[in-house]
């Protein structure tokens, strides 16, 4: 998952640093830079997501008066599509900082008026109203890799609280995500998953499939046409009564990340990140250690490493994977894209919010996995129930990392460890082959789990991340009242907890990072 970042430069600056002592928190990323005088294209960056790029960053146009600039940009990634109900889209966002600042950090920056905005032929854009960032995708029915030339983007740096004279550091960063349409599906397979949601008429054996039809309040418990589950106790329990209208049931539209995050996506999250805030998001901040482990040594495949030279605080840490354990960073070996793992919930939390992604609930996440179709019983994300196991790895660590078992779509206790994003699919194997979701939505079984709000806890909402993040590092946007349960199985799960209706730890209340933990986020449709 790569995407590169560039950062330009505005001149000398004035009046930043009340700005900044206003303003509720930071985050950092790279990507690309720019205001009024004398930019400076300063360097460039990598990514977030599975082979996605930005580059060739500048600034096209320039109004002091209505303070804003238009940032032109390169953007490409591989095996996008559309069809007849969805596709695949950049969730593109900004950030910056004051020059000079690197303490302290980035902020999110305002996307302009979506009129200013111009994509090249062939593709378009949706704009959220809270102005976080847009949407990119086809305008068209289509497959095959995408390279877009010459993207322009408006960002109101007036709006952010600068002005024409402030030097920042700018980024314009970039992650894949897919769109799941608005429209009524089914949560229960019909089978004997653990915990299985069902409709309220069950009373033992086979599930019986509830289907949702819309985002009004459900009823919740035993009875015909109310939604229950096969167990309602401890790591499987529901909540009773009524599932408010707020909760986000998945009937809405929403994009949901293509691929789990990846190791360098988080690599360049924590970058972007003040020294405490470093601190708080990873185990181990000391010379040459890899962050999981305080030494040398990777422990089960996380390859996140500091530098051999750790800067004296409050100076931020650059982090790097190194895979092959060469000192070397960010090389094709160092799996760049191997589902980054040891997240504990606070961790998904930071980076979502720092996004302007939220967590998924467990009935976006059953829709995302399976579709409008009535289910298969005991169904896996591909929407059958034959999974073919990986049992080794070729070209470990590398961009192209895949299972040495020919045919294999899924990663489970077998082998017990994370793989790269995407590591069963290329442009000519179908959705079962490449393990993909009805939607075209990646790992949704096995690798590791997927963190979602159970429906345990009611009175969680759409609630979205702002960009920032508090002085430690942790998210302060609504959802952090709710913990993350597990849904879709992991690389250390028996391959019965990879269904997609499984639910033997659906409410599992766990803050401990563990090398199954990892994550990816959504952000309802605009």
């Amino acid at each position: 998952m790569k995407h590169l970042i560039n950062q330009l430069r505005i001149t000398s600056s004035s009046g930043v640093g009340s700005f900044y002592n206003h303003i509720k928190s930071l985050h950092p990323l790279r990507g690309l830079g720019g205001l009024v005088v004398g930019l400076l294209l300063l360097s460039a960056g990598s990514a977030m997501a599975n082979n996605i790029q930005v580059s060739n960053i500048s600034v096209a146009q320039r109004n002091s008066t209505a303070k804003y600039v238009i940032v032109q940009f390169d953007l490409s990634w591989s095996n996008s599509f559309r069809n007849a109900e969805n596709w695949d889209a950049a969730w593109v966002f900004l950030k910056y900082r004051k020059s000079g600042d690197a303490n302290l950090g980035y902020f999110h920056g305002t996307v302009g008026a979506s009129a200013s905005h111009v994509m090249p032929t062939g593709f378009t854009f949706t704009q959220p109203t809270d102005n976080k960032g847009l949407f990119v995708y086809r305008s068209a029915a289509g497959t095959g890799d995408v390279s877009l030339t010459g993207v322009k983007v408006r960002w109101d740096y007036g709006t952010d609280g600068l002005d024409s004279v402030n030097v920042v550091d700018f980024q314009v960063l970039a992650m894949e995500m897919v769109y799941v349409p608005q429209g009524a599906f089914y949560v229960g397979s019909g089978g004997v998953e653990s915990g299985s949601l069902t409709d309220g008429s069950w009373s033992s054996g086979n599930s019986i499939p509830y289907q949702v039809t819309s985002e009004n309040a459900i009823l919740v418990g035993s009875g015909t046409g109310k939604l229950f589950c096969t167990n309602n106790s401890g790591n499987m329990a529901i909540a009773t009564g009524t599932l408010p209208a707020a909760f986000p049931k998945g009937y809405s539209a929403f994009y949901c990340m293509k691929y789990e995050i990846t190791q360098k996506g988080y690599v360049d999250f924590l970058n972007t990140l003040t020294r405490t805030q470093q601190g708080n998001r990873v185990d181990y901040v000391s010379a040459n250690c890899f962050v999981r482990t305080n030494n040398t040594s990777i422990s089960y495949r996380n390859a996140i490493r500091c530098p051999a030279t750790i800067p004296a605080a409050p100076s931020p840490v650059t982090f790097f994977c190194d895979f092959n354990n060469n000192g070397t960073g960010n090389e094709d070996a160092d799996g760049l894209n191997i589902a980054c793992n040891f997240l504990n919930y606070s961790d998904l939390w930071a980076y979502l919010d720092w996004a302007g992604l939220r967590p998924m609930s467990e009935l976006e996440y059953e829709k995302a996995a399976r579709g409008a179709a009535y289910p298969t019983i005991d169904d896996y994300a591909w929407g059958a129930s034959n999974p073919v196991a990986a049992t080794g790895l070729a070209a470990s660590g590398w961009v192209d990392e895949r299972a040495s078992n020919a045919g294999a779509n899924m990663v489970h206790n077998i082998y017990n460890v994370p793989f790269r994003v995407g590591f069963a699919s290329n442009d000519t194997t179908t959705r079962y082959q490449s393990g993909a979701s009805y939607w075209g939505i990646m790992e949704l079984s096995g690798n590791v789990y997927e963190r979602a709000v159970s429906i345990y806890l009611p009175n969680f909402t759409s609630a979205l991340g702002d960009g920032a993040l508090n002085g430690n590092g942790d998210a302060d946007a609504a959802f952090i009242s709710y913990w993350l349960g597990r849904r879709g199985g992991s690389c250390a799960n028996a391959i019965q907890q990879c269904r997609i209706s499984d639910r033997a730890e659906a409410s599992y209340n766990d803050n401990t990072r563990y090398y199954y933990y990892g994550g990816r986020g959504v952000r309802q449709a605009p």
